[in-house]
């Protein structure tokens, strides 16, 4: 046996076993802490994506009505410029033509109130036509 080296007593060991045990329960406190905080963090994660997919879907549909805007002021820039092109030409038949007039704006009225653009329903549906006021 060595010299100067003693064995350890029985109480030595067990103080050694209970600073282990205190350590390793001092770990499972922490993996418990780190686990609620990585479950929390998960949660905010979760809402994080549902509301970006909300906002994503929010901008898409806002795209696509700014695109029906603009196609709808050039068909009105455009049918303008014919209108008084129309109008410089059949100014001697002022009547009829203004007659015409009133019926193109007529249809053109109805036709973006209840047919153009698709009307977007919930759940990201959409219908051609609006649903009768009941």
């Amino acid at each position: 046996a060595e010299e100067g080296r003693t064995a350890p007593s029985l109480q030595e060991v067990g103080g050694q076993v209970q600073e282990a045990m205190s350590v390793m329960q001092e770990n499972m406190r922490s993996m418990a802490e780190r686990d609620a905080q990585l479950n929390k963090i998960e949660g905010k994660s979760d809402a994080l994506q549902g509301a970006s997919t909300g906002f994503a879907k929010g901008a898409k549909r806002l795209y696509e009505q700014q695109k029906w805007q603009r196609y709808r002021l050039y068909m009105a820039v455009v049918g303008t410029m014919i209108w008084a092109v129309a109008l410089v030409i059949f100014r001697h038949r002022l009547v009829p033509f203004l007659a015409l007039t009133a019926v193109l704006v007529a249809a053109a009225y109805f036709g973006s109130n209840f047919l153009w653009p698709p009307v977007d329903i919930e759940g990201g549906q959409t219908q051609l036509v609006r649903p009768s006021p009941e």
